[in-house]
């Protein structure tokens, strides 16, 4: 069994005249969302081996907040088709991992990440993926004993957090 996290980029600032999108930094509080869920991630044991991610600045930055918490043994790989890519390209990144890969985040961008969550589930009356909020990790469990063998429809939902949910009192 397999764990893939999905993990949308933390809040961003607006564009702004003669920043490209690819160089959006996050805002204040897209930083401190970072913090939050990077501190759950640890807190829960929800921590992955490999986190794959976009060359978008704002996705770095989320990456560089959540790792804080993930600890030094993990592996961090930018992926360019993360971000200038669509839905196969991500489908096709995840069944190219090796084998050893078990437990594996994607840090990227919706509605990519929204659509991906969507086709992966096996339930397709589940929880809506359109609720994936800036810095929001969704959890899938993947029958497959190899990526190579993921399939659309295949992925058991586990859960969804938000910094917004681990705001609330």
């Amino acid at each position: 069994m397999k764990t893939l996290y999905l993990m949308r980029h933390a809040h961003s600032d607006r564009a702004q005249p003669g920043v490209r999108d690819i160089d959006r930094p996050l805002s204040r509080r897209g930083r401190k969302d970072c913090w939050l869920m990077g501190r759950y991630l640890q807190g829960s044991q929800n921590l992955p081996e490999l986190i794959l991610f976009s060359s978008a600045l704002r996705v770095r930055e989320t990456l560089n907040g959540i790792t804080e918490f993930t600890g030094e043994g993990v592996e961090a790989k930018q992926i360019e088709k993360l971000y200038s890519g669509g839905l196969e390209d991500y489908f096709e990144t995840l069944r190219s991992l090796p084998l050893s890969a078990e437990h594996v985040m994607i840090i990227g961008h919706n509605p990519i990440l929204e659509d991906l969550a969507a086709k992966l589930r096996s339930d397709p009356f589940g929880k809506s993926f359109r609720e994936f909020s800036p810095a929001a990790v969704g959890c899938f469990g993947l029958p497959a004993k190899s990526w190579q063998e993921l399939t659309w429809g295949s992925g058991d939902f586990k859960w969804l957090m938000t910094p917004g949910l681990l705001e609330s009192p």
